[in-house]
């Protein structure tokens, strides 16, 4: 269900089809570019104007249905022009779990009252333990109380969506960075996965650059309640701080907390924290240590020796040691991954296939 109320947008003309087209033509030599083409448009254009199934389905020689019923079938993809700004609020179990239907109500109320915002559902952000979780844009902004909504759809109203952009919602902007600085040297790591950036990691670390420190972004560590978790290096390794606002930055480094000073947010040695020291991590080993954009800081950390070693075993040599690994799927069924590999390795054929089901929703 969809609510919108405040005076309609006036109607947007149809882009040009050699706009279209131009955007669908970076895609076409694109192994598998439909997709990618149809998000480039939605981008570009806020929805899927009906001159681009034509257009797509000559480029991808494909039947006009068949490009109407994938465009159909994903409810991400607008098939009209938006007539307000949108925000979608997560129903999927964990959120609703978490407060999502009074978040909605709250929403639906506002709207009702005359604040000129699309208010729409979506089924799991992939957010689940910061939910309630909602979607501003293209952003995801986690732990969205019934106050919280209201500073949001305000937030929305005000701000003007930019091709393929992102807003930063007023309630996670860091504050005017104050007169104290770190020194350069202090080195401080801040997730940047969807998790942490939901709900401000984004501006912590820009707040923390802003006053001297020398950032690093990393991903989450897992332990989500304690998000935005900033870690310092310090001599006797990593320190951490958590949760953190950007508010709580200017006075994070000005009471010397980075140094040592005791603080209400430190939470001690990053490893000996209970819900990290409890773990043990063999895939996920270096989330949290090393920035995951980063290929040499990859390397630096021991990345790629099983990549090499694996590229100079036979096919039949590598199924044999993941089946020894006894190493398993990481859905429900923990099915093992030696049989997956051994099936695909003996079914016949010169190119093969793989269908991976990557979001486990609800």
């Amino acid at each position: 269900m969809t609510a919108v109320a405040g005076r309609s947008a006036a109607p947007q003309p149809d882009p040009a089809p050699d706009t279209i087209r131009s955007i669908v033509g970076a895609h076409v030599r694109q192994r598998g570019g439909l997709l990618p083409a149809l998000h480039a448009l939605h981008d570009a254009f806020g929805w899927i104007p009906p001159a681009a199934i034509a257009i797509l389905a000559d480029a991808f020689n494909l039947s006009r249905a068949e490009v109407h019923g994938i465009v159909s079938f994903y409810a991400d993809f607008r098939v009209e022009p938006p007539r307000a700004p949108q925000i979608r609020i997560c129903r999927g179990e964990a959120c609703q779990a978490r407060g999502a239907r009074a978040v909605r109500a709250r929403a639906d109320a506002i709207v009702a009252a005359g604040t000129a915002v699309e208010v729409a559902d979506v089924f799991c952000l992939g957010n689940c333990a910061l939910g309630p979780s909602v979607l501003v844009a293209d952003r995801v902004v986690g732990r969205v109380d019934v106050a919280a909504i209201a500073a949001l759809l305000l937030d929305a109203t005000a701000t003007s969506r930019p091709a393929g952009g992102s807003p930063t919602p007023a309630s996670l902007s860091a504050p005017p960075a104050a007169s104290v600085g770190a020194s350069r040297s202090t080195r401080v790591s801040v997730p940047a996965d969807t998790a942490a950036r939901s709900v401000g990691a984004d501006e912590v670390a820009a707040a923390l650059g802003d006053l001297g420190c020398t950032v690093v972004r990393t991903g989450s560590r897992g332990a989500f309640g304690l998000e935005p978790l900033v870690e310092v290096d310090t001599p006797n390794g990593r320190v951490g701080f958590g949760p953190v606002t950007p508010a709580d930055v200017a006075e994070l480094v000005g009471s010397g907390a980075f140094d040592g000073a005791p603080h209400p947010l430190g939470l001690g040695p990053v490893d000996a924290i209970a819900e990290i020291a409890g773990q043990t991590r063999v895939t996920f080993a270096r989330v949290g240590i090393v920035d995951p954009r980063s290929p040499a800081d990859h390397e630096a950390h021991g990345g790629l020796v099983g990549l090499r070693r694996a590229l100079a075993m036979t096919p039949a040599e590598v199924v044999a040691e993941i089946a020894a690994s006894g190493l398993r799927g990481r859905g429900g069924a923990a099915f093992p991954a030696g049989i997956k590999w051994q099936t695909v390795l003996d079914a016949p054929g010169t190119e093969k296939h793989v269908c991976c089901n990557a979001d486990e929703g609800d």
